[in-house]
């Protein structure tokens, strides 16, 4: 966490799309032209949602994994995304993986990475205890323990999203990126500053949990209260090192409310046929409300759906 280096580096980037080639397809990026015609401006979808297990995770997992060697054995947290990308991608590559999850982690999301061969372990009643016990397991265990956003081979995987975007829109002027822990935003950022400075790049985080926000705003790492959220996703805590990538290559964090994240929900779905979880909408929530300045025509923006996990009872009670 003291680590004076950066989180990410432009080269290992450009490493981790070569080691993710094989086992990974280039995501689509399609139009939003209802976005445009309601927001004003041009913006393209990056779906990262057609990924296995059905979000950006599976980049960091299979680059991280491919970066450790055979006989380290693995061990990680998370009761979402990152921990259904590590099981498949440990199963893909015959390795076996430890996944910590809080007792109160429904059996819905427990189901899918049993079945993928992953460990489970039950401890702590939220996310943090079950990481500080991961972590401590780890240490007592001679694991290798993949942090969900600030390990570098992680951020380095979710950073090839940048390279696939330069490739498929040389005129990218903004990229709007959900923020949780802030690997993500990380990678991307770094890689495409390396390229082009003159690219915009905006993260995104649900009011109810901001700590990338409030942060950047004072400078330095600041505590804040965490409330329930739909983009559960993204809630939860930042580090001195994503902190100090976004201050380095970020130009702005903004936040939306749980109206807005619900309005970016059906948006999506009814307007453009697109299924996105709270956090893969953080960007299209941004836009509808007025947060990010409209995009020129000559440099559009490319907003990352980041993942569609969203319970189908949640979609039924957004519309609604």
């Amino acid at each position: 966490m003291n680590d004076p280096r950066p989180l990410v580096e432009p080269s290992e980037v450009c490493s981790a799309q070569k080691r993710l080639r094989e086992y990974l397809s280039v995501t689509p990026l399609l139009p939003a032209r209802r976005l445009g015609k309601f927001a004003g401006g041009k913006y393209w979808h990056k779906l990262e949602s057609v990924l296995p297990t059905g979000s950006f995770k599976a980049r960091g997992a299979f680059n991280a994994m491919l970066d450790t060697p055979a006989e380290c054995k693995l061990i990680t947290a998370s009761s979402g995304n990152h921990a259904a990308a590590c099981a498949y991608a440990a199963n893909i590559l015959g390795r076996r993986i430890h996944v910590v999850v809080p007792e109160t982690t429904p059996k819905s999301k427990l189901q899918p990475i049993e079945d993928l061969g992953a460990r489970l372990i039950l401890t702590g009643r939220i996310y943090d205890e079950a990481e500080d016990a991961a972590v401590e397991l780890a240490r007592n265990r001679d694991m290798c323990y993949l942090s969900s956003f600030s390990d570098r081979r992680v951020a380095s995987g979710g950073g090839t999203i940048a390279l696939e975007l330069l490739e498929q829109l040389p005129d990218l002027g903004t990229a709007v990126v959900p923020v949780g822990g802030g690997g993500l935003i990380a990678g991307i950022a770094c890689a495409l500053k390396h390229v082009d400075p003159g690219i915009c790049v905006i993260g995104v985080q649900p009011r109810a949990s901001a700590p990338m926000y409030h942060s950047v705003r004072a400078g330095r790492l600041v505590k804040v209260r965490h409330k329930p959220t739909l983009s559960d996703a993204t809630a939860g805590a930042i580090t001195r090192q994503t902190l100090r990538m976004a201050l380095r290559y970020v130009d702005a964090v903004v936040t939306v409310t749980e109206e807005e994240i619900a309005a970016s929900v059906t948006h999506l779905l009814l307007e453009d046929k697109l299924v996105a979880e709270g956090a893969g909408a953080l960007p299209t929530a941004a836009v509808l409300a007025g947060h990010i300045p409209a995009p020129t025509t000559s440099r559009p923006a490319a907003l990352i759906l980041s993942g569609c996990n969203i319970d189908a009872r949640h979609i039924g009670e957004i519309i609604g």
